[in-house]
């Protein structure tokens, strides 16, 4: 590695946070996604055609096991359409 870069990343494949479930219940959607131990996920959010920025939903989570974990996110009648993604490291 060169020199001038640290080891500061935390380099996982796109199966380390697979989505298990979605749903959308009276305008909340619910969703749960596969999480290893240790590992540090953030579930975000972003409206198209309103910001390029991710949004954290919470707190960061963590899990000592293999776990499912589920979130959840209340819709917003002004911005009938959102964005997910988990976010894994610190």
């Amino acid at each position: 590695m060169p020199a001038n870069l640290g080891n500061e990343a935390v380099i996982l494949d796109a199966t380390a946070a697979r989505v298990s479930t979605f749903q959308l219940v009276d305008g909340v959607a619910l969703v749960s996604h596969e999480a290893h131990a240790g590992d540090s996920y953030r579930r975000q959010r972003r409206a198209p055609l309103v910001t390029d920025a991710w949004l954290d939903i919470g707190p960061p989570l963590t899990t000592d096991a293999p776990d499912l974990l589920t979130f959840t996110d209340a819709s917003n009648p002004a911005v009938p359409a959102r964005f997910h993604r988990i976010a894994i490291g610190p």
